[in-house]
């Protein structure tokens, strides 16, 4: 090897030498580390190395429409409906980016507490969903968002944990709530006079009609009913089938309001009566608070309100009187 060529040699290991290796991803070097707050500068002889990410991914948990609350054992709940959506979001905003959100779903084994004031849980299933995954429902990258629906109505805990790519998490967290997928139920009463013909009821326009709606779940009062749909429909002749029926009105009533007289909270009764004498079939059903909607329930009555008369016809004789015979 040559003067010139020593020479070359020596200035490239000497490059080499002084000259950081430049790869992909966060530097660490054995030197002093300066801190400012969450992000760490890390430095050696005047050259930049780069940051660390050392901040947990912020996160939301949030419930979707229809919800309402309910205290239950001294604890206020969420309540739900099956349609309702609950979004679990992980972002990092300052950060390398969210990476991924573990959930696991626990339901009441009942929904009264054991003897140590605590309800018993019972694991649903667990899940991890990835950024960029198929369940990951957040287009951007680095950014996560879990959507959920549950039933059936109990009472439910998630446990979830969000991580960003630097493996960087605030632990576990938790929330508890209530799902209530069931609809009300409304009970017909029919008073008197009525009489019952053919399979068919009659009633009068004196004959009162009570309607009284009423809501149960998973706990014992339900969410509560919110409002009760009635319609009529009549005809005149109930006997003949190319008669259709034709719509007369529909009654709404809402939970306390004028028609209500239910005063309890989530329960509706209302008092119905007929004005005139025809067929009529009665189509009604109830909502809740979540929108949990009664199948329809229909029946058949006739109205009569006409009086009985009374018709006296006088005929003929039916006899010969023969003159000067003596009757007695």
């Amino acid at each position: 090897m040559n003067k010139k060529n020593i020479t070359v040699f020596v200035a490239i290991v000497f490059f080499l030498l002084i000259t950081p290796v430049c790869t992909a991803g966060i530097f660490s070097l054995s030197s002093k580390i300066q801190s400012t707050g969450t992000v760490a500068c890390s430095s050696t002889n005047g050259i930049g190395i780069g940051n660390i990410d050392t901040t947990p991914p912020l996160y939301t948990f949030e419930f979707g429409k229809p919800k309402t609350t309910e205290c239950w054992y001294g604890k206020t709940y969420v309540v739900i409906s099956y349609a309702t959506p609950i979004w679990i979001n992980s972002t990092d905003p300052d950060g390398v980016g969210a990476e991924k959100i573990q959930y696991s779903l626990w339901r009441a084994t009942s929904p009264y507490p054991n003897h140590h004031g605590i309800i018993d849980m019972v694991q649903v299933y667990e899940k991890t969903v990835l950024d960029g995954s198929v369940d990951d429902k957040n287009p951007v990258a680095g950014e996560v968002s879990v959507k959920i629906f549950i039933n059936p109505s109990c009472l439910y805990q998630i446990c979830f944990q969000c991580w960003d790519y630097e493996g960087n998490t605030d632990g576990q967290h938790s929330n508890d709530f209530l799902v209530d997928g069931c609809t009300p139920v409304t009970s017909l009463t029919v008073g008197q006079p009525q009489y019952m013909k053919n399979n068919v009821r009659w009633v009068t326009n004196a004959t009162l009609l009570w309607f009284n709606a009423t809501d149960k779940s998973y706990l014992p009062k339900g969410t509560g009913v919110e409002t009760l749909i009635i319609e009529v429909f009549w005809k005149r002749n109930l006997s003949d089938p190319n008669e259709s029926w034709q719509w007369n009105r529909t009654i709404t009533i809402q939970d306390n309001d004028a028609n209500d007289s239910n005063q309890d909270y989530g329960k509706i009764t209302y008092d119905f009566s007929f004005n005139d004498q025809c067929c009529y079939t009665l189509k009604w059903h109830a909502i809740d608070v979540l929108g949990n909607s009664e199948v329809k329930k229909k029946t058949t009555l006739l109205v009569d309100s006409t009086s009985p008369q009374i018709i006296t016809k006088i005929g003929d004789p039916n006899s010969t009187i023969i003159p000067d015979e003596a009757y007695g």
